[in-house]
């Protein structure tokens, strides 16, 4: 899987300000994430996954909740991602918790394009766990 890291050439150091009430992050460049790939992506403060569906682009924390493995090649189904190793699933625009084994939801990050770069706004969705 391959790993974007804060090289100075696609990753600034500072985040990007956009306007006076949105600071966002960049995070990728659009050409190195194809429909259907995954890209882990580490910033100053975080560990990231980007996941490129059909449905979309999405930013979620790396590691799932359950037993903190990563969630790299977990199988992407809409706006779902599958934990590679325990199965539990998690929804992609606001890293709520689907089904067990996670009962936490993991961050997910609002992603937006400009100019094909990917960026991430510098906080996350909030939500809040699932009781199943």
């Amino acid at each position: 899987m391959p790993t974007q890291s804060n090289d100075p050439e696609n990753m600034p150091s500072s985040n990007t300000e956009l306007n006076s009430t949105k600071k966002l992050i960049q995070v990728a460049k659009l050409h190195q994430l194809p429909q259907g790939t995954q890209l882990e992506v580490q910033t100053t403060k975080l560990d990231l996954l980007l996941c490129h569906t059909d449905e979309g682009i999405y930013a979620i924390d790396r590691l799932c909740s359950h037993k903190q493995l990563p969630l790299t090649d977990g199988k992407m189904q809409g706006k779902m991602i599958i934990c590679p190793h325990h199965a539990g699933k998690f929804d992609l625009t606001t890293g709520k918790n689907i089904a067990v084994p996670a009962y936490v939801p993991i961050n997910a990050y609002q992603v937006t394009i400009i100019d094909e770069t990917i960026y991430i706004e510098n906080k996350y969705i909030e939500n809040k766990p699932s009781k199943k």
